[in-house]
């Protein structure tokens, strides 16, 4: 069926679509005008003004990228994260509960909020994206292949772990590949890698 279309207008039908149309129930024409008037009411492609669904990254008018720029960059080059290192030893425990977190990127402090869990990664313009508790694109994150949702940090019973959320890059825990969804457990002095960035973990 036409989408464009509001519904009883079959003026631009296909004979089976506008039969279909005087065909529907009230309730069906109305759910259809409904959808119709939401699509019109969203965004609307920069190139052809095609309305469009929120978290589409195609226009399927003219085929121009919505979210140009917004992917992650998958890196040329694979990621060495100089595997064979020694890890880090350090506390795992954070017996102050109300302690924060913190983590050194490019010789500057970033402070974590103390939460349960928190989503690290790199916010997007993009529309309908859902944007990482922690933004990390003050570190040239983008140029670094850093997810949009790349890695949580949570806290359970005073231990806190490190998850990959199927990043497109990767992440390293001391120079080990992290596998995508399951939990590790991150020790003061721990070196994470998210794609190219190196964070420094620090309780």
């Amino acid at each position: 069926m036409a989408y464009g279309t509001l519904p009883g207008n079959t003026s631009n039908l296909t004979t089976h679509e506008a039969k279909t149309i005087v065909h529907l129930s009230a309730q069906q024409r109305a759910l259809l005008q409904a959808a119709y008037l939401a699509q019109l009411s969203g965004p609307k492609c920069p190139n052809c003004q095609e309305p469009y669904v929120t978290g589409t990254q195609v226009c399927s008018k003219c085929g121009h990228e919505l979210a140009a720029g917004e992917q992650t960059v998958l890196l040329k080059v694979p990621v060495d994260p100089a595997a064979g290192r020694p890890p880090t030893v350090g506390e795992a425990s954070i017996q102050d509960e109300r302690k924060q977190i913190s983590l050194e990127i490019c010789d500057r402090k970033l402070l974590l909020p103390v939460a349960d869990t928190l989503v690290l990664g790199r916010r997007s313009a993009a529309p309908g994206d859902v944007s990482p508790d922690v933004d990390l694109n003050p570190f040239s994150a983008h140029e670094m292949g850093v997810s949009r949702r790349h890695v949580r940090i949570s806290r359970v019973n005073n231990w806190p772990y490190v998850t990959d959320l199927g990043s497109s890059n990767g992440t390293f825990l001391n120079g080990r590949a992290l596998v995508p969804n399951a939990q590790r457990v991150l020790r003061n002095g721990d070196e994470l890698q998210l794609g190219r960035l190196k964070v420094r973990v620090k309780f």
